[in-house]
């Protein structure tokens, strides 16, 4: 009895909470991909923080 109140009340949340549909293939062709910008970030990080160590490396000598 108790499973039973369960697995309804359960359905029931799951009515109320549905995903939208996924996005159809004919929009994702027309659309270009965004690039993922996290390695060109990491990038200017790592540059810059080679460019620091040099800088603030040679102050200190």
């Amino acid at each position: 009895m108790f499973q039973v109140v369960v697995q309804s009340a359960i359905r029931q949340l799951k009515s109320k909470f549905k995903l939208p549909p996924p996005p159809s293939s004919d929009k994702s062709k027309e659309d270009p991909e965004e690039k993922d910008q996290t390695v060109f970030i990491l990038m200017v990080f790592l540059v810059a923080s080679v460019f620091l160590l040099i800088v603030f490396g040679n102050i200190l000598k």
